[in-house]
């Protein structure tokens, strides 16, 4: 571990703001990039941070240890978070792609799939929910960039193909930057009563395939699902994108108290780029101490930032409640999404495009070879 003094801090967030011509032409190779390119102020926001509890038991038996989902390669030799990492590198450039982690991550981040990645880890000193990880990326993105637009990416989700998506996020991140005011949702057409979703009511058309959104609602009842699979209403797929601005500011509106104490580290980030303070900004000393350079954790200014930071859900808390203030972009027909929150999503995806997994097999749950030899 490096200490990572006031004047390497600048250095880092320069090279933040400013990428190089390396960073511009690594991650995916320029053969994959079917679409031009977003531009030069778009950020990634991957959120990595979760432990999925839920998918824990069978990952144990599947592994013989625990590993958070997004760590895994349920098919091929990419992890989740891998190919979350690849499909934001077809669109933004590569060394402006920021993963929020657990503290107890980083080993995974150093070894095996998901080792040497595209862009920078960001690693939170304690779980807050996912408010807390969108802001803290937004906070050191922003005291580098204030003209920064965000694409938010969860890394445990499943996309095919990968280039039409590709589009869709070049496509989303165009809508957020023309509707500069509103948070821009990708939607995805519903095709079972899922309660563990997202679920959003479109209203009128604002361009093809967008629409203002009516309501919103996070993880219905099984009764209220059914009734949205029956209307117009679309899933959410966590997906996003907003300028900067917009994002700061509807933190502000709805999480008070932590975008208090995130004004103050974005404040303390500005004041040691910079090289002066603002005066609305009461800096935070950083003492340099028990940091890893090149992993934007930074731990006795976050720690202290995070004491008593109250947890906050980004779909629960903000989504749920900012209807009039977001737009929702229907995803194209083309592409196969889910979240794998679930082993019976997992496998019914890859059955879907003809993959098997060992996950699935040491698990007996629903396989392409299972259903050929039964009936």
């Amino acid at each position: 571990m490096k200490s990572l003094s006031k004047t390497m801090l600048r250095s880092e967030l320069n090279h933040l703001a400013r990428p190089s011509q390396a960073s511009l032409n690594s991650g995916v190779e320029p053969s994959k990039r079917a679409f031009a390119r977003v531009p030069d102020n778009v950020w990634a926001i991957v959120l990595a941070g979760g432990e999925g509890q839920r998918m824990s038991p069978q990952i144990r038996c599947w592994k013989g240890c625990a590993l958070p989902k997004q760590y895994c390669a349920f098919v091929g030799n990419r992890s989740m978070l891998r190919h979350t990492v690849d499909r934001a590198s077809r669109v933004v450039n590569s060394n402006q792609i920021i993963t929020v982690v657990a503290k107890d991550h980083l080993i995974h981040l150093r070894e095996g799939l998901s080792a040497n990645m595209p862009g920078r880890p960001l690693q939170e000193p304690t779980s807050r929910g996912t408010a807390a990880g969108v802001f803290l990326a937004a906070s050191y993105i922003l005291a580098a960039d204030p003209n920064a637009t965000f694409v938010i990416l969860p890394s445990d989700h499943f996309v095919y193909p990968e280039s039409v998506f590709a589009h869709e996020i070049t496509e989303l991140v165009r809508t957020a930057q023309v509707f500069g005011n509103r948070l821009i949702l990708l939607g995805a057409k519903p095709d079972r009563p899922e309660h563990d979703y997202g679920w959003i009511q479109p209203g009128r058309e604002q361009e093809k395939r967008l629409r203002e959104v009516r309501g919103f609602w996070e993880k219905p009842a099984s009764t209220q699902a059914r009734s949205f699979l029956r209307g117009v209403h679309l899933w959410n797929t966590m997906v996003m994108a907003a300028t900067g601005q917009t994002l700061w500011r509807l933190g502000r509106s709805f999480f008070p108290g932590m975008m208090e104490k995130f004004t103050v580290l974005r404040g303390s980030l500005e004041a040691i780029y910079h090289g002066t303070p603002k005066a609305d900004h009461r800096p935070i000393q950083d003492d340099g101490t028990d940091t890893h350079r090149g992993c934007y954790s930074h731990l006795s200014l976050l720690e202290r930032v995070y004491a008593d930071m109250t947890p906050a859900d980004f779909s629960n808390e903000l989504l749920q409640r900012a209807s009039r203030q977001m737009l929702v972009y229907e995803m194209d027909d083309r592409v196969l999404w889910s979240d794998w929150g679930r082993p019976e999503r997992v496998c019914e995806s890859l059955r879907l495009i003809g993959k098997t997994s060992r996950f699935c097999q040491a698990l007996a749950i629903s396989q392409p070879a299972a259903s050929a030899g039964s009936g």
